[in-house]
């Protein structure tokens, strides 16, 4: 995975810049969040979003516990603005299925 498809993955999922001045950018000039933005993000639907690093792989791991309003899960990835992004692309389809609409 790359920071590019998380990317591709949290637009398909229906994110929207909103305040771009307090986005990241990428290669390609898209927006995306900050890894605090993401933070604050799952602790806005109750649940609570982790980064570990794995030293042995040099991979992120991004883990989120369950709420009412998501289901938990996890995303391993090269950095920690990758795992963010595709953690938060889950969160938003997560919330969709939940509330049947995907």
């Amino acid at each position: 995975m790359s920071l590019t498809f998380a990317i591709d993955e949290l637009y398909e999922a229906g994110w929207e810049a909103g305040d771009a001045s307090a986005c990241e950018r990428a290669a390609d000039g898209r927006a995306y969040p900050t890894a605090e933005d993401v933070v604050e993000a799952f602790g806005r639907v109750g649940s609570r979003l982790t980064f570990q690093m794995d030293d042995g792989f040099g991979v992120f791991l991004a883990s989120w516990s369950e709420s009412e309003l998501v289901r938990g899960g996890r995303v391993v990835a090269s950095s920690r603005d990758e795992a963010a992004v595709f953690a938060l692309a889950r969160m938003l389809g997560s919330r969709r299925e939940m509330a049947g609409m995907g």
